[in-house]
């Protein structure tokens, strides 16, 4: 494996356990199914698509907040996929956090500010006076006061609850973080501050980050290299310029084509989708994820699953329609 690249995956897969009907007949949801990704040191793989498509399990498997089902996991060259308990959370306390989604929920609203900021921390067995200063440093960091330091998260707002938790993040020092649609639960007014707060942390500390969100814009602007998730599974994988400005994926054009735009000429074109045949999808496991949505659809793709191929440099896309 190249040294460059910080975290591999192959073929990683995570199936929760389901029991429906009157005979509780066990089956199982395909969350993350057979992915493979490459993230490279001081970059961010930004990973999109909709809510329930498997990014942000995809997240917590590789950080191992979640067992696997199958596949393998590298960080810096070294399995991690089969970690016993107390490896993971020396991991974790040294390598790799995350910045959860809701700041609301993601803060214990007993604790003051200097309790939260200081865990990571004492989970290393650093002292009071270490923690409180490293606690005030980067509190400064992410644009808040040292006086925030004996407050309770519900004196403050939704971004500032999001700076708080970035700084907790970034207190034991990680090389690995993982951003869970860190803006979602925010004001517009104040998504753009935390990106930038964000891409401004990963310059100066050497960073990488796995960002993921439902809006191709932001995943472009914060990624070096984008992969578009569908039903546990990547369709499309490239450089953040290049999947942007040339999608290949219909699902990557109808993602680009959701994007509101005042200016008419720049609006994408999507594709007509049957929302009606996209109702039932009990046959959809057994070939291409998106075939009744797909503009290119042909009855080979209801019986096979296309392999994610390069179909170009740095572009690589899961679809029949470019398997040539």
């Amino acid at each position: 494996m190249r040294d460059d690249i910080l975290i591999s995956v192959e073929n990683l897969k995570k199936y929760f356990p389901v029991r429906r009907g009157i005979l509780k007949e066990k089956k199982y949801i395909e969350a993350v199914d057979g992915v493979s990704l490459d993230i490279h040191k001081g970059e961010t793989f930004g990973l999109v698509g909709e809510s329930g498509c498997g990014k942000s399990t995809l997240g917590k498997c590789i950080i191992r907040m979640y067992d696997i089902t199958s596949g393998e996991i590298y960080f810096k060259n070294k399995e991690i996929g089969k970690l016993k308990s107390n490896e993971i959370k020396s991991l974790r306390n040294n390598s790799m956090q995350i910045v959860f989604q809701d700041p609301y929920s993601a803060l214990d609203p007993s604790w003051t500010v200097a309790k939260i900021l200081s865990e990571p921390l004492m989970q290393k067995k650093a002292s009071t006076k270490e923690c409180i200063e490293k606690g005030k440093y980067l509190l400064n960091k992410v644009g808040m006061n040292e006086m925030d330091m004996e407050k309770h998260p519900y004196e403050f707002s939704g971004g500032q609850k999001q700076r708080i938790g970035i700084a907790r993040a970034l207190m034991a020092n990680p090389e690995f973080v993982v951003c869970d649609e860190p803006i979602s639960a925010l004001d517009v007014s104040v998504q753009a501050q935390v990106i930038n707060l964000l891409k401004d942390l990963q310059e100066e500390f050497g960073l990488t980050y796995l960002f993921t969100s439902h809006d191709l814009s932001i995943v472009q602007y914060m990624s070096d290299w984008i992969g578009v998730m569908y039903s546990g599974k990547i369709v499309e994988s490239g450089y953040s310029k290049k999947v942007y400005e040339n999608p290949l994926h219909p699902y990557t054009k109808v993602l680009l084509a959701a994007i509101p735009s005042i200016y008419p000429e720049k609006r994408k074109e999507g594709i007509p989708l049957n929302l009606e045949i996209l109702d039932d999808l009990s046959n959809v496991h057994k070939g291409c994820p998106f075939v009744y949505g797909c503009e290119y659809a042909e009855e080979h793709c209801r019986e096979c699953k296309p392999l994610l191929q390069e179909v170009q440099s740095g572009h690589f896309v899961a679809c029949f329609h470019y398997s040539g």
